[in-house]
């Protein structure tokens, strides 16, 4: 299944969700990076207190991913991890820093910023094939999970 373009009042829910996959193109000059962020192995998709942040780094499209730093769930902020390989200085992480800080968070529209998901939930990672989960990145089944939970609160 191709890519497909999410819609910037999806990015936050999409980024936040547990199991991401997607790739930030910079219409401008056509830069381009995949990230990935995940919550921890074991922990509760829906109440994780950070979400790992990783960058494609490699051809190897499923696991060439380099960790890069962590979202702190609640300061709501991407922090780069002192474990991290990469630079501090590196075009990916000042991309990511600035994307979720000031864009994605803040749920800015930015007209040069494309976020493309890869076509798979990110939250159980299912092939979606239903047009408006294609459309949000988020399938029929987990979304209902979502949103039962957050009623509950």
């Amino acid at each position: 299944m191709s890519k497909a373009k999410l819609l910037s009042s999806d990015y936050y829910k999409f980024i936040m969700s547990g199991n991401a996959k997607f790739t930030i193109k910079n219409i401008k000059n056509g830069n381009r990076f995949t990230y990935k962020v995940a919550a921890p192995k074991g922990s509760d998709k829906d109440d994780p207190n950070v979400f790992y942040v990783s960058v494609l780094t490699s051809n190897d499209n499923d696991n060439g991913y380099s960790y890069i730093g962590f979202i702190h769930k609640k300061k709501n902020v991407f922090i780069r991890g002192d474990k991290s390989k990469i630079s501090p200085d590196a075009t990916s992480v000042i991309a990511f820093n600035f994307i979720f800080n000031e864009i994605i968070k803040n749920e800015i529209n930015n007209v040069n910023l494309e976020i493309w998901h890869e076509g798979k939930c990110c939250r159980c990672g299912r092939t979606l094939t239903v047009p408006e989960s294609i459309e949000s990145g988020i399938g029929p089944e987990c979304s209902s999970i979502k949103l039962k939970k957050e009623r509950k609160k």
